[in-house]
């Protein structure tokens, strides 16, 4: 069983979970499929356990010399260990309403800055 501590930063709560692989590994798959329902678009997750790290790390790779470009030292040093694809079901739809509703207010609150 989880222990969940909820903790007050601002006006937000932030949900303290206990250092657990498991859990970490679950919550990155939800959370790619989320983004890949939300968003309608396939999910490219890195094989990189530190994709920023690694970023830097290609650009060092470049710099220096070891490769002759960017997409020559991406080919060799980074790669794909899954994709997330959109649900198709009615789990679309599902969040098509509330950013529909969130671009309304968006417009909304452009309108009154602009007068």
């Amino acid at each position: 069983m989880w222990d969940l501590r909820a903790a007050r930063h601002r006006s937000c709560t932030i949900l303290q979970f206990p250092p657990d692989d498991r859990f970490a590994a679950f919550s990155i798959r939800l959370e790619r499929q989320l983004l890949a329902d939300a968003c309608g678009q396939s999910v490219v997750a890195p094989r990189a356990e530190e994709p920023v790290l690694l970023s830097f790390a290609i650009l060092g790779a470049v710099a220096s010399g070891a490769f002759i470009d960017m997409t020559a030292a991406m080919q060799a040093l980074s790669g794909v260990s899954g994709t997330y694809e959109p649900a198709t079901s009615g789990v679309a739809e599902t969040h098509e309403r509330p950013f529909r509703a969130f671009e309304q207010l968006q417009a909304c609150a452009r309108a009154i800055r602009t007068g």
